[in-house]
């Protein structure tokens, strides 16, 4: 069929379709990524308070890790009766821990992964406590144990980061994950002191792993503050302007500079103490972080969601418009051409001059009805004046048919 053919309506389909089609799809689109963005912020969200969850049983785990440094170097000595509370509040959290993942499902398999290795790592850690309380276990492998563990627990941040398409968002994962990492070496360095103070020496490979430690928490602190918006940096500035960090600090010195000879004069309580202050002031300002980061992913879930129902609402409605409004030019369309169709078939067949187009308004099919009409009544009176010459003239030819007669 050739397109010539295709009758006036159908092209008239045609023409308003291909482009509205284009309209639907662009719509649809835009509708589908808003959808994906609000499904998105809403995982992060929950994500996001997965990992303060995690982070307060970290919290705990780090306590009860330098604790039990402490108690291995002291030979039992030391943080025995510390130490049995800090697993009470370890296995509080944990509990919370549990009640959290249950309570909230999560589809993405790389969670559920790492869940699944967490609670695999956990079960251990009975078999651990009990082997400290026997002192059966070294130092090290003590240690070694919750750092794994923490590492695991804290590694929700990077799953975080991967979730996340919006680049601020991103940027305060980043912020995150780098004080919680910085945070973890301060506990694993509370440990390492706290067991180096109560032997009063540093054991084999403890100073190496010392130094390391401190170096490490320089550099991720250094990269939070490069990546953190202004007021969590402000934040952590005046949290660290305390008396314990200086303590700190000076301990630290007093550990590098007798590093070789031991006998430090350092009690182990005392460092453990102001130690835990540190990191307790740290933890303030990682919850100060994490509520900047839920906030933030919580605003970025509103405008997500808002955007999509603004956008939906305006596609909609144009979508609805341009139909009725498409509708209504076709039928006034083909009304006009079937009008101007039926007055000149009736002129074709049945010679009715008398009939005239209806549609007459001033658009173009409006102007042809109309220049349609003055071409029939010119017709009209064409074909009134020959009637009137036709009988004028059989008039005179009968006149002169008489007149020849009587001549």
């Amino acid at each position: 069929m050739k397109f010539e053919n295709i009758s006036f309506k159908k092209k008239i389909f045609i023409l308003l379709t291909i482009p509205l089609l284009g309209f639907l799809f662009s719509s649809v689109s835009s509708m589908l990524q808003g959808y994906a963005k609000t499904q998105e912020m809403s995982q992060l969200a929950r994500t996001t308070k997965l990992s303060t969850v995690y982070s307060d049983l970290v919290h705990e785990l780090q306590k009860e890790r330098g604790m039990t440094a402490g108690f291995l170097g002291s030979k039992g000595t030391k943080f025995a009766s510390k130490l049995q509370s800090q697993r009470s509040n370890a296995n509080e959290k944990n509990s919370t821990r549990n009640d959290y993942w249950r309570d909230n499902a999560f589809e993405d398999s790389k969670i559920k992964a790492l869940n699944s290795a967490i609670n695999q790592q956990l079960r251990q850690i009975s078999t651990i406590r009990k082997q400290v309380d026997q002192l059966s276990i070294s130092t090290s492998e003590a240690i070694s144990f919750y750092t794994e563990t923490n590492a695991l627990l804290l590694s929700i941040s990077t799953l975080i980061s991967e979730i996340s398409t919006d680049s601020n968002v991103s940027k305060e994962v980043v912020a995150y994950y780098n004080f919680i990492q910085g945070k973890e070496r301060a506990g694993i360095e509370r440990a390492v002191l706290s067991n180096t103070f109560s032997a009063n020496k540093f054991n084999d490979g403890m100073l190496v792993n010392f130094i390391k430690l401190v170096s490490e928490q320089n550099t991720y602190m250094s990269s939070f503050t490069a990546f953190a918006n202004n007021q969590n940096k402000n934040f952590y500035q005046q949290q660290i302007d305390n008396p314990a960090i200086i303590e700190v600090l000076r301990l630290r010195e007093v550990a590098l500079s007798k590093a070789n000879e031991g006998n430090f004069g350092v009690d182990a309580n005392h460092w453990f103490e102001q130690s835990t202050k540190r990191i307790g002031l740290f933890k303030t300002t990682e919850s100060k972080i994490s509520e900047s980061l839920l906030r933030l992913v919580a605003n970025k879930n509103d405008d997500a969601f808002s955007s999509m129902v603004v956008h939906t609402l305006i596609s909609s409605s144009l979508i609805i418009i341009s139909l009725l409004l498409s509708g209504f030019i076709i039928k006034e369309l083909s009304m006009q051409v079937e009008d101007l169709t039926f007055v000149m078939n009736k002129v074709r067949d049945e010679d009715d001059l008398t009939i005239r187009a209806k549609h007459i308004c001033e658009s173009e099919m409006g102007q042809i009805a109309l220049a349609l009409n003055l071409t029939l009544e010119k017709f009209s009176g064409a074909m009134d004046e020959i009637s009137t010459s036709s009988t004028t003239l059989a008039s005179a030819a009968e006149e002169t048919s008489q007149t020849c007669e009587y001549n």
